[in-house]
């Protein structure tokens, strides 16, 4: 394993596109504070690369520093760990220029964030002058920078996104409960994904710049804590098409798009010998488990299932609904589409009133600091 290695459990608080995203417009921000939460096991991470990574020499020209953002959403998220990323490399170099390169899909709600970043009391520009925002909008796994050019990259809950569905997969709605066969696609997926990934971030490093990935996982039993609510999602599915609400063709369409890596999927591009270990070396890897109830505490608090249905299916929502309907059959009108949708989650937060316990995610997670090699 590779130095730094250690388990920390933290319970804080009709084609198929390209690759799939959270809710937009603000949405997501206002309803991901486990996403949030998950995020912060990252911050110590970012924070040491932030005193290590090269700096320019102090007697040359001021030169730009670049740190990259990938996966930034409406911004909600990013705000604390830019400002860390920021501060550890000003604590080095009072006066280095950063510009901090924001990205996601094209589709993106860029408009909020830029909105966030004009906001004084949230904002990261806020009491820090010579830092320059930007933003592209481009599938993650792809080439974003040009060559040598990334000081410090940061990613936070989006590499379990998977860039495309590898065909139909009949067994399940989420990989953590498919069959052996579909099981294997989808690692096979998500194992090129996350070595695409990490090829292009290898080229967009300087030599000894470092990336910090915090990613939902899961352990190594194969399990990412979320399965029962998605057999719960799969229960809702299932009546629905046996009620005639969805066809069968739309619910054999329907898939959460993304894959859990376990903590040996993770380091395999980067172990002696791989693809990617000439290139890139972990020097910190923690493994974490994130409790939903510390975030929506009406269950184990107060035994409220119906308070607790309430305030967790916004975030369930906003996780799972662009996901699951896009794929719905192009004949249907959008008030069709409504209909369905809301019939959707109106069955599943029953289901989550009546069994609040097996509704509730206790998600796997891993911090990843990783280096390009000089």
């Amino acid at each position: 394993m590779p130095a730094g290695d250690q388990d920390i459990v933290v319970v804080p608080i009709a084609t198929r596109p390209v690759e799939s995203v959270t809710a937009r417009s603000g949405y997501d921000g206002a309803t991901s504070r486990p996403r949030h939460v998950a995020a912060t096991a990252g911050y110590p991470l970012i924070e040491h690369a932030a005193f290590e990574v090269p700096l320019p020499l102090p007697e040359m020209t001021p030169v730009p520093v670049t740190i990259a953002d990938y996966g930034c959403a409406d911004g909600s998220g990013e705000m604390e760990p830019m400002s860390r990323a920021i501060d550890g490399l000003r604590r080095r170099d009072p006066g280095v220029p950063i510009q901090i390169v924001h990205t996601d899909l094209p589709q993106n709600d860029f408009t909020s964030l830029f909105e966030l970043l004009a906001e004084p009391e949230r904002s990261y520009l806020t009491g820090r002058s010579e830092v320059y925002p930007m933003a592209v909008g481009e599938p993650r796994y792809g080439p974003l920078l040009p060559a040598g050019t990334l000081l410090l990259g940061w990613t936070a809950i989006t590499v379990h996104w998977l860039s495309e569905v590898p065909g139909t997969i009949h067994s399940a709605v989420f990989a953590n409960l498919a069959d052996r066969d579909d099981h294997a696609r989808l690692a096979a997926r998500s194992a090129a994904d996350w070595e695409r990934f990490l090829a292009e971030r290898a080229r967009e490093l300087v030599p000894n710049g470092q990336l910090v990935v915090v990613a939902a996982a899961s352990d190594d039993s194969g399990a990412s804590g979320a399965e029962g609510l998605f057999q719960l999602v799969t229960d809702q599915l299932d009546d629905m098409t046996a009620r005639g609400a969805l066809s069968r063709s739309e619910r054999d369409a329907i898939f959460f798009p993304t894959y859990n890596r376990t903590s040996a999927e993770f380091l395999a591009p980067m172990r002696t010998g791989a693809a990617l270990a000439d290139r890139l070396e972990v020097v910190e890897h923690q493994r974490h488990a994130i409790d939903d109830s510390t975030t929506h505490p009406q269950w184990v608090r107060h035994h409220d299932g119906a308070a607790f249905a309430e305030t967790y299916l916004p975030f369930i929502r906003s996780v799972t609904e662009p996901s699951l309907f896009r794929w719905l059959a192009p004949e249907r009108t959008e008030a069709a589409r409504g209909q369905v949708v809301e019939a959707f989650y109106s069955g599943l937060k029953r289901r989550i009133e009546r069994d609040p316990e097996r509704a509730t995610c206790r998600w796997r997670t891993v911090s990843l600091r990783i280096r390009r090699r000089p």
